[in-house]
């Protein structure tokens, strides 16, 4: 008996022993405090799912807190908000990855700079930071530049696409940089970090690790992040698939024969394919199928309507199909061959309009007339007539992967094509859909998942377009497509651009130049502007000269916004006697510019109402009659130039708002704590609404916001009598106004 009693008090000891080994202890010092209480988030990598939550209280900034696993816990602390809203941004938090065994002291302010000591991981993460703290300055750089050429009127997806290939390069430093790290500390913890980071750039990292690595304290961190990965890829091949124009997902089933039916079998035929999601249960479903009846008689030879019954027992599937008369094909998903669930159905009725190639052209959920509209043109425009994509590439090798696709609000792939001796080719159907937008060629590198934007150009039918892709040097590719009418004078128009704004950016660079004096920072950004509005100018000019084709669609397209109403306005009226009267860009013009004319200079006000901050509604009407003066400033948390403009609004207000100047803020944001956070933190004491709904806002669009910041001024007649107003300019309206 005290033989067994003796092996028990050892057991019980060893279990203590293991579990104080495994506990680690976190002391804090915490500096710059608003509050004793702090939030203390911890996942056990172990079991991720299995997360905790917990108030501790931290009296003058001290705390103490313990974990116990046998592999890493991840923690983060973070400042309890009086209000009752948390922040829980990178730069507001203190983040710990905590190995077992650990003493590890955290000293300082509790935003990401405090000074943590004892902790093998973050000594880790602090060698590689100074390895990598070059290369992150570089990037720093690079990104102000970028964004100082779009701020300048340069157009965003050119400068982007200029800028890739260096971001690109400074990346590939850094995976060298991480590689080398790896194979010097292959038993390390961080160095399981730096692997699982990289994933995209394949199983390389992750080889060079030791099996003491790989099943030591960061093994479910890399199981974790595996399946992470795996399931994140795969949701983005299934929405990759319904939103930008995929190869549409093979099935077969019944129909109402009995025999099977494939998807597949009707591609290639000439037709486009028509996919109906619904049910006899669904009373949207059903008042749909007369308009659906109406669309298909006239162009029933040139599409196929395949209508998949869903969750209805087969006796009302059939009754429904009969009662309706629905003239087409029709097949039944069931359990054990779940069609919607392929297709990532959640409402009904889905419907998936799909090319004679089998591509997914385009997605509508609920019965839409516009939706309607657009099959009957597309199908109906369906021609024999092609053209070729003949491309040759530098810095690509073979078996890289070329895609066709649309380049509008949604691109849709048309085909892809693969890069054998440098050099790759297209013949496609030119149809409306390739005739009615700009095409583009994208690129992925074999063994990379990520699609690299490359050159845009026009198709034209029966004509070869010749295509350039240098990847090392992507900002003259806007220049390397020749070959047929449409681009030749689209590349000419491009040169004419290019030596008109050459001279901005020495001038932005000038305008930001501290060492210059006020007066002559203006003097370059005024001088910077009347180039940008000579640009703008062209571009107009272009665009009214080809009115009846795609390339003055395209360019009203993308610089709408840009243009006066005045510009737009013309140019909806020429498009209006040509082929592109109907185009979908020309319809949403006409629409801007008639919402526009509701809030134009000298028409009263259109009232707003959303929610404060508070969650209370708030409306404009409600305190707009007792002010002299209204400021409607729409802005985001997220814009920076918005954030930039904000001191100069708040040195308005002070000085005006005793005067008689109310500001109501309209935030396009679609996070409730940043939104919040930046009133704070900028000291917007004004009054406040948003519906959370970014650039979807309703608020916004009724007052026609293309770009923001964006100011609207009211006077005390409710009327408005000034528009897009900022900086001196807004100051010297309101003081003219509030004399």
């Amino acid at each position: 008996m005290k033989r067994i009693i003796f092996f028990l008090i050892l057991s019980v000891i060893a279990v203590m022993a293991m579990a104080q080994s495994n506990k680690s202890t976190v002391r804090c010092h915490f500096t710059g405090l608003k509050t004793d209480t702090l939030i203390l988030r911890t996942v056990y990598t172990s079991h991720p799912d299995d997360y905790t939550i917990e108030t501790i209280i931290a009296p003058n900034g001290r705390c103490e807190f313990s974990v116990a696993d046998d592999y890493a816990v991840n923690v983060m602390l973070a400042e309890k908000n009086p209000n009752g809203v948390e922040s829980y941004l990178v730069a507001d938090v203190t983040l710990l990855t905590i190995l077992p065994g650990e003493n590890i002291t955290v000293n300082g302010s509790i935003k990401n700079k405090a000074v943590i000591k004892g902790s093998a991981y973050a000594d880790e993460e602090k060698a590689y930071r100074m390895l990598t703290r070059e290369l992150n300055e570089e990037i720093r750089q690079l990104d102000k530049e970028r964004t100082e050429k779009i701020n300048a009127g340069g157009d965003h997806d050119e400068v982007f696409n200029e800028y890739r290939p260096l971001f690109g390069k400074i990346s590939m430093r850094k995976l060298n940089i991480a590689k080398d790290y790896v194979i010097q500390h292959p038993d390390s913890p961080y160095s399981v970090y730096l692997a699982c980071l990289n994933l995209s750039a394949g199983e390389d990292l992750y080889n060079l690790l030791s099996e003491k690595a790989r099943n030591g304290v960061m093994k479910y961190h890399i199981r974790n992040v595996f399946a992470y990965d795996e399931e994140r890829e795969n949701k983005r091949k299934k929405l990759e698939m319904l939103q930008y124009g995929g190869d549409a997902l093979d099935f077969t089933a019944k129909d109402l024969d009995g025999n099977d039916l494939s998807l597949s079998s009707l591609f290639h035929k000439g037709k486009y394919v028509l996919l109906d999601f619904w049910g006899s249960w669904c009373h949207w479903c059903l008042s749909a199928v007369p308009r659906m009846k109406a669309v298909y008689e006239p162009i029933k030879d040139k599409m196929f309507i395949l209508s998949v019954d869903c969750k209805d027992t087969e006796e009302e599937w059939r009754k429904a199909v009969k009662e309706h008369d629905m003239p087409w094909l029709h097949v039944k998903s069931e359990k054990a061959n779940d069609i919607a669930a392929l297709y990532c159905v959640q409402a009904y009725p889905t419907f998936i309009l799909i090319s004679p190639e089998g591509k997914v052209q385009k997605v509508q959920i609920a019965s839409d007339d516009a939706f309607y509209e657009y099959v009957q043109e597309t199908v109906q425009n369906i021609s024999n007539k092609t053209f070729t994509v003949k491309g040759t590439t530098h810095g690509l090798d073979d078996g890289a992967k070329i895609t066709l696709a649309t380049y509008s609000r949604k691109s849709v792939t048309i085909d892809t094509a693969t890069v054998k001796d440098g050099k790759f080719s297209f013949t496609c159907r030119y149809d409306n859909m390739v005739s009615n937008n700009q095409l583009i060629v994208s690129y992925v590198k074999p063994g990379d998942k990520r699609v690299w934007t490359g050159i845009g150009f026009f198709a034209e039918p029966d004509a070869t377009v010749n295509v350039f892709l240098d990847i090392d040097n992507l900002h003259n590719n806007r220049n390397a497509v020749y070959g047929s009418p449409l681009n030749d004078r689209m590349a000419a128009q491009r040169k004419k651009e290019d030596e008109i704004t050459k001279p901005v950016l020495a001038l932005r660079k000038a305008s930001n130049n501290p060492d210059l004096s006020e007066q002559e920072r203006k003097k370059a950004e005024r001088e910077a502007d009347a180039i940008m509005d000579k640009m703008i100018a062209a571009k107009a000019e272009f665009a009214l000269a080809n009115m009846d084709n795609i390339l003055g669609i395209s360019v009203l397209d993308g610089f709408g916004p840009s243009f006066t109403v005045e510009m737009r306005q013309k140019m909806v009226d020429m498009a209006a006697k040509g082929p592109f009267a109907n185009h979908a860009v020309i319809a949403e013009t006409r629409k801007a510019l008639e919402t526009e004319a509701k809030t134009a200079e000298g028409k009263k006000f259109v009232d707003l109402e959303m929610a404060a901050p508070d969650g209370k509604i708030v409306k404009l009407s409600n305190f707009i009659s007792k002010n002299k003066l209204t400021l409607i400033d729409f802005w985001a948390s997220w814009c920076g130039p918005c954030r930039g403009e904000n001191p100069h609004v708040v040195e308005i207000y002070k000085e005006y708002h005793p005067k008689g100047l109310e500001i109501f803020g309209v935030s396009l944001d679609n996070n409730k704590e940043a939104w919040v956070k930046a009133i704070a933190d900028d000291g917007l004491v004004w009054k406040h609404g948003s519906d959370l709904k970014g650039w979807q806002s309703a608020p916004a669009q009724l007052y026609s916001v293309s770009g923001i910041p964006h100011t609207v001024l009211l006077d005390e007649n409710n009327k408005i009598i000034a528009k897009n107003l900022r900086g001196d300019e807004l100051k010297q309206k309101i003081a003219e106004l509030l004399k």
